[in-house]
């Protein structure tokens, strides 16, 4: 199994958008391209926050397992 830090992943990515966003263009080509990118990033986004939020569920049940509590009490 591949040991990926999810939340990093997901940082990385806001900043390619980020800075994505802040570059200046010229020519309807350039523009496209620099949309499509973008929309990609936030396509990956949307993808990998629910499997983060997976991750930290199971990393929450590990936890309460690791600690010997039940988490129905």
């Amino acid at each position: 199994m591949y040991n990926i830090n999810i939340n990093e992943l997901m940082r990385v990515i806001i900043r390619i958008r980020d800075t994505i966003d802040k570059v200046e263009v010229k020519g309807q080509e350039n523009r496209a391209c620099i949309y499509y990118a973008y929309n990609d990033c936030n396509m990956l986004l949307k993808q990998l926050g629910p499997i983060l939020e997976e991750v930290q569920k199971q990393q929450l049940q590990k936890e309460v397992t690791t600690d010997g509590t039940d988490e129905n009490s």
